[in-house]
């Protein structure tokens, strides 16, 4: 139970105070007030609303203006002011160094340092929001029952201020932060940031359950034909307007649904890693199975999605878990090439043919490629080996070796002080400015071979050239590397 986790208890002990929780409470009230205040007058003469419904749209307005700035903007200073506060203080060491568990901790922080927001969010800002959409869809919900549509908006909002506040202690816990030095005002306006975008998408989701429109009329004054995306009221002098939908594995879903799902995919990854950087932290036994999880169910997940708008190419083959392994190999590999003890660490392992432990420190951007490859021959078992679906697989295969390598060699040279910068400069170098000459002179040699039915022979021939350069540093720079201390 929360109420027996001490990280909880001490939490709400220093945030929560009667000021604190009133201040809001009457902030909440001024703007219900404001919201619900709306004269008669300014409502158009030909609006289909009624006065309830309009003063629900316009409470409904100022209550998500409020609920955004003060759970998830206010919410996630907090949580980042918190944790960089016990950073800076040193007091973090002794949480970490307590029996307490990762979940527990967790938990204890994300709830127990937001505990006025929570409470005014679920006691006071739901319920009103709640009550404003319950009047302002007409008739029990035309396009689906109203309860369904208010509790998946209720659960984009509680997804959304879970993936906020997850977000400060991914960055905060992860092996490679800044130890506080950012500062709570950077996450904060981070989060801004991406809320307008979600905020925008999740009302866009909503407003076609409860828009009404009038019902056109032709020249001769009847009523004109509806689209086939529209549906007529029982007045049959106004309508509404199907939501948009998506197609996931076969099964139609409103965007404001699979708003919910994308919401609840990224606030539940988002914790599930911040647990998984605290247990290592806290030098817990830890298995990269969580890794694994994590790719092989974030490749499922977005595949599922079709947009039938795509090119032929990348609607026909697995386009989304290409795509996700391929970005996590690289991000992965730019953080764990530099860290020279674990690959010492590997290569002892294998070498006395101790292979789960060999497993449980590999490096992850490993698991990923693994998975990479996997996809590809995948994308080629299903859909067969054509040529033009070939020579893109292969030429997004060859790419991705020749990066990995050089990633690694500039994280190994001596001389290079920050192998960011230099891994900055040879994507600048081989993505932007190589290409750029490569397409005045009339050749395209510096990326995946796309939309060909075959590639120039000078373009294998280059690629094998570099391939051949890097695998021979990289052999040169491993004993090096991994020599024993």
């Amino acid at each position: 139970m929360i109420f027996n986790n001490p990280e909880f208890i001490k939490n709400v002990k220093l945030e929560f105070s009667v000021l604190r929780f009133l201040t809001p409470m009457l902030l909440l009230g001024l703007f219900f007030w404001i919201g619900w205040d709306i004269e008669e007058y300014k409502r158009h003469w030909q609006s289909v609303y009624s006065i309830e419904q309009l003063h629900a749209k316009s409470l409904f307005s100022w209550l998500c203006g409020f609920g955004f700035f003060f759970t998830i903007v206010w919410g996630t200073y907090l949580t980042s002011n918190n944790m960089m506060e016990e950073i800076k203080a040193k007091t973090w060491d002794f949480v970490r160094m307590s029996s307490l568990s990762p979940f527990k901790i967790l938990t204890g922080k994300m709830l127990g340092v937001n505990c006025v927001v929570w409470l005014v969010s679920l006691l006071c800002v739901l319920p009103s929001i709640i009550y404003a959409l319950r009047v302002m869809i007409p008739e029990d919900g035309i396009i689906r029952p109203e309860s369904i549509t208010i509790a998946v908006f209720i659960g984009c909002l509680i997804c959304w201020a879970i993936l906020s506040y997850s977000l400060v202690f991914l960055s905060v816990l992860s092996p490679n932060a800044l130890n506080g030095r950012a500062g709570a005002f950077g996450a904060t306006l981070a989060v801004l940031i991406t809320g307008t975008v979600i905020g925008a998408y999740l009302l866009g989701g909503l407003e076609n359950f409860y828009e009404i429109s009038n019902v056109r009329t032709g020249s001769n004054g009847l009523p004109m034909p509806l689209q086939s995306n529209m549906v007529s009221l029982v007045d049959g002098v106004s309508y509404m307007t199907l939501p948009r939908t998506t197609v996931w594995y076969a099964w139609e879903i409103y965007q404001l649904d699979y708003t919910l799902m994308l919401l609840g995919f990224a606030a539940f990854w988002c914790f599930v890693g911040a647990w998984r950087c605290l247990r290592k932290s806290l030098q817990y036994f830890d298995a990269p199975w969580v890794w694994l999880a994590f790719i092989i169910s974030t490749c499922v997940f977005l595949n599922g999605f079709v947009d039938y708008e795509m090119q032929d190419l990348v609607r026909t083959s697995l386009v989304w878990p290409l795509v996700v392994t391929l970005l996590l190999t690289m991000l992965t590999c730019v953080y764990e090439a530099s860290d020279q003890l674990n690959y010492k660490a590997l290569k002892q392992k294998l070498s006395q043919g101790q292979y789960y432990e060999a497993f449980r420190i590999m490096p992850l951007w490993i698991l990923s490629f693994s998975i990479f490859i996997a996809c590809v021959l995948i994308n080629l078992f299903l859909y067969g080996a054509s040529d033009r679906l070939g020579i893109v697989l292969l030429s997004l295969t060859i790419f991705m070796l020749r990066d990995l390598m050089a990633v690694h060699i500039i994280s190994w040279k001596k001389n290079i002080r920050r192998p960011l910068v230099g891994i900055i400069i040879y994507g600048l170098v081989f993505y932007s400015f190589l290409p750029a000459i490569a397409q005045n002179a009339g050749a395209y040699y510096f990326f995946p071979q796309f939309g060909l039915n075959e590639a120039p022979d000078f373009y294998w021939l280059m690629i094998s050239i570099q391939l051949a350069i890097a695998t021979v540093w990289v052999s040169l720079s491993w004993r090096r590397v991994t020599r024993e201390l």
